[in-house]
């Protein structure tokens, strides 16, 4: 229930930031129809609502393979390694009680809702029957009613859809301005929008505390009407004719609400807002959806989300609490850790995971780029993948030689079972080769900590304690390195070096 809460928290934070900057595209892209950016909203809907599933998606080119799974042990993360969200709650915070309350919020809002439904229908069954006749056949078979207990036009849909108008309003109204009034109407329910606000209500009814989504939401409601005024005007080819009518519309309506269910051509205050964009004649008005910008702005969403390592660090998403770079413009190498990893005994492979950790390593020149993935799913089962060129092959031989090379060199960065790994370095590389392996290693704790084991499992003659000291005088701490020349002069004057056990320099 925590881990449920601290998600849909950090998902109100994180649809924000998606939101934002969606809007702030769509502010610029002011050449995009009204039709394509309403749909552009609904994809950013979905993606908002699906957001903490997406980020979880690993996106790869190639074929996908798990391969050589391993059981793991279940082990506890230590806390410092576990990625933090931005908002974490604490059990003392009680998020068994604030998620009941959300439940119960949420059950209002779709009783909200139902209230909404059945006010649809009987006002759909209280209208009567219209004798104006329909200006264009819809696709679905559509009522014209009359009602005294609506001030304003719309469209009633689902599965007996209707148009209903305020009466008297045909008299108050030319023909040619009735005409794009039935028009408008007609086009919520060809366009099917009736179905799609129903949908978007109920998003909006459970996910009540995500305000991007009811942002989002008064963003669809509003190109979504100015779709229908683009389609009223390609049909009747007159902007000025539909602008004089929806002014007229204005002019008549009262201040009383529409249905919340209800589609049509909107309140007062919408209408004028809309009358000064429907008779702008720089903005594109082509009533049709372009399917390939949605389709690219919503690949472009996805990728956003589960791939950008800035927008995930933007909103808090932290995957890897160790990392590691090396590079010198030319050369790369790249190493990322979450959670807790153990190594087998020749620290070539990975022989266990905490649940839900994952170890990235990369490397690549100019010539080639590579990179191996291990990571745990919620029960440690360890899955292993290998990437050359971007490009994912199965993690058979290649794979195998690639992490037997990079994951000794993570290991002896990171200061995994040093005690082992020293011993190991000893009998395959001497004294001499330990010390050059040492000798690459970064981080000055695990640098000394290395020496001291150095020290502890082997006898060190004067020249072997000479490279000691050049390799002590490049670590950056002065406790450390006084620490290890103290060492070192003890084992000199032990074994007769008196005169370079004098000279620290």
């Amino acid at each position: 229930m925590k881990t449920l809460f601290e998600a849909l928290l950090n998902g109100w934070w994180q649809g924000l930031v998606l939101t934002l900057l969606v809007w702030l595209v769509m502010r610029e892209s002011q050449r995009i129809n009204a039709a394509t950016r309403a749909a552009i909203w609904q994809v950013t809907l979905l993606v908002v609502l699906l957001l903490p599933a997406l980020q979880r998606i690993p996106l790869r080119f190639g074929p996908v393979e798990q391969s050589q799974t391993m059981a793991a042990q279940p082990r506890a993360v230590p806390e410092s390694e576990r990625p933090q969200p931005v908002i974490e709650m604490q059990e003392e915070h009680g998020p068994e009680f604030l998620m009941a309350a959300s439940i119960a919020l949420a059950f209002l809002q779709l009783l909200r809702l139902a209230f909404g439904y059945w006010l649809v229908r009987r006002l759909k069954r209280n209208g009567q029957p219209s004798s104006i006749s329909m200006p264009i056949t819809n696709s679905r078979p559509t009522r014209l009613l009359i009602s005294e207990r609506i001030s304003m036009p719309m469209a009633l849909g689902y599965l007996r859809p209707a148009i209903m108008l305020p009466r008297g309003l045909a008299e108050r109204l030319t023909q040619e301005e009735m005409h794009c009034v039935l028009l408008h109407e007609s086009s919520h329910l060809s366009r099917g929008d009736d179905w799609m606000a129903l949908i978007e209500r109920l998003i909006r009814a459970v996910f009540f505390f995500q305000p991007a989504i009811h942002f989002i939401g008064r963003q669809i409601e509003r190109e979504r009407e100015m779709a229908c005024d683009d389609w009223v005007v390609a049909q009747s080819g007159e902007p000025k004719a539909y602008a004089s009518a929806l002014a007229r519309l204005a002019e008549l309506g009262s201040s009383g609400r529409a249905p919340i269910l209800a589609t049509g051509v909107g309140r007062r205050k919408q209408i004028f807002a809309r009358l000064e964009t429907l008779l702008d004649r720089t903005r594109n008005r082509l009533p049709s959806v372009s399917e390939p910008l949605v389709i690219l702005a919503g690949i472009a969403l996805v990728l956003v989300v589960s791939q950008g390592a800035q927008f995930n660090r933007l909103i808090g998403l932290s995957h890897f609490s160790t990392t590691w770079l090396e590079t010198d413009g030319t050369n790369r190498r790249e190493m990322k850790m979450r959670g807790d990893v153990d190594f087998s005994p020749d620290q070539q492979d990975v022989s266990r995971m905490s649940p839900g950790a994952m170890l990235v390593v990369e490397q690549a020149d100019e010539w080639r780029r590579q990179r191996v993935e291990f990571e745990a799913d919620d029960e440690g089962i360890i899955q292993r993948r290998y990437f050359s060129d971007a490009m994912q092959r199965p993690f058979g031989v290649e794979g195998r030689r690639f992490a037997a090379v990079v994951l000794p060199q993570w290991a002896r960065e990171q200061g995994h079972d040093i005690p082992a790994r020293i011993a190991r370095a000893i009998q395959q590389k001497g004294v001499d080769g330990t010390l050059d392996d040492i000798r690459k290693i970064r981080s000055t704790e695990v640098r000394t900590a290395n020496l001291e084991e150095l020290f502890t499992q082997a006898e060190l003659d004067a020249g072997q304690l000479q490279r000691v000291q050049k390799i002590v005088r490049q670590m950056d701490s002065e406790e450390a390195k006084t620490a290890i020349m103290q060492r070192v002069r003890a084992r000199l004057l032990k074994i007769g070096g008196k005169e370079i056990a004098a000279d620290p320099d």
